[in-house]
């Protein structure tokens, strides 16, 4: 028996996506020009990784979602962070990605940092184990 494993990138992005949009009252955007106000978020570096697993097609894969604002709203950027940890950890294993089952969902690691020329930013690494339907 062969197992094919197709990668849910797209159907894991548009579903995290949505789900922040949802349960978020600032922006999220695939885009941004220079001429995109603050504060917004975008979904920024995703990775995934064979779960190694012979019978299933079993994913574990990180997203950072990044939080950008001006010089002065640190704050902003915190509670942005803070409210997306809560979506991701109450909601993350009911995400509907096509094809596939959330089977486990958590944030892996938060930073944040002053921009080296312009404002601040945010980053939250979610953490999610797939398993194909």
């Amino acid at each position: 028996m062969i197992i094919i494993k197709d990668i849910p990138l797209v159907p894991l992005q548009k579903a995290v996506f949505a789900l922040i949009k949802t349960g978020q009252d600032k922006p999220i955007y695939g885009n941004v020009s220079e001429k995109t106000s603050l504060p917004y978020m975008t979904i920024g570096a995703i990775n995934f990784k064979n779960a190694g697993v012979k019978n299933a097609v079993i994913w574990n894969a990180s997203m950072q979602i990044d939080i950008w604002a001006g010089n002065n709203d640190k704050e902003v950027v915190n509670s942005i962070l803070n409210d997306v940890s809560v979506l991701i950890t109450a909601k993350g294993r009911e995400l509907e990605v096509e094809g596939y089952t959330v089977i486990d969902c958590d944030v892996d690691f938060v930073e944040t940092f002053p921009e080296e020329t312009y404002g601040y930013h945010g980053v939250l690494t979610a953490i999610f184990k797939l398993q194909k339907k």
